[in-house]
């Protein structure tokens, strides 16, 4: 998900969470978001959910050791609001730590199915567990994904480590204000 830069402050983002109730779509939540930390070396950022009952069953794989290839994962991925916004699809890690001259990254290579838009979207492991988020992608079929082991250490790295371990504490409301946003 892209937010907008307006000088040295991001606007605010929405977050939309389906519900479903034996498969059928029965509503939505709206949530609104603001940028709390970013690093655009690594297209990555750090958003504050501004309502509380958004609900979220997962956590993020804490080992600095990759899935081997062939682990069965998921993707939940949002197509830009196109058909198939919302969607489940599966597949497998099919190569680890693959250098990506077009994006100039180190990433995961998955063959999980993610369309564009869908950049953000989170990998995961059988158990609810997140692997990372999508970067980018050459094929439906054929996508790139930032590693959960890289999320856990930039959160160490810039002292955030809570945003991924939910056994650390949160920072208090005024504690998050005074986090610098940028590097």
């Amino acid at each position: 998900m892209a937010s907008e830069k307006d000088g040295k402050n991001f606007k605010d983002v929405y977050i939309i969470q389906q519900h479903f109730v034996n498969n059928k779509y029965v509503g939505k939540s709206e949530i609104r978001a603001s940028v709390i930390k970013y690093d655009d070396k690594i297209e990555l950022a750090l958003l504050r959910l501004h309502k509380s009952i958004f609900t979220c069953n997962t956590s993020f794989l804490m080992s600095d050791q990759a899935p081997k290839v062939g682990t069965d994962i998921c993707h939940v991925g949002s197509f830009l609001g196109e058909m198939g916004a919302g969607s489940f699809t599966t597949g497998v890690i099919s190569f680890v730590d693959r250098y990506v001259e077009s994006i100039d990254k180190t990433c995961d290579q998955v063959n999980v199915g993610a369309m564009p838009g869908c950049s953000g979207g989170g990998i995961f492991l059988n158990d609810g567990r997140c692997i990372g988020l999508v970067l980018a992608g050459k094929s439906t079929s054929l996508n790139w994904i930032m590693p959960s082991r890289c999320m856990v250490s930039w959160t160490n790295n810039k002292k955030i480590q809570w945003a991924v371990d939910d056994k650390i504490k949160m920072p208090t409301e005024l504690e998050l204000t005074k986090i610098p946003i940028e590097n």
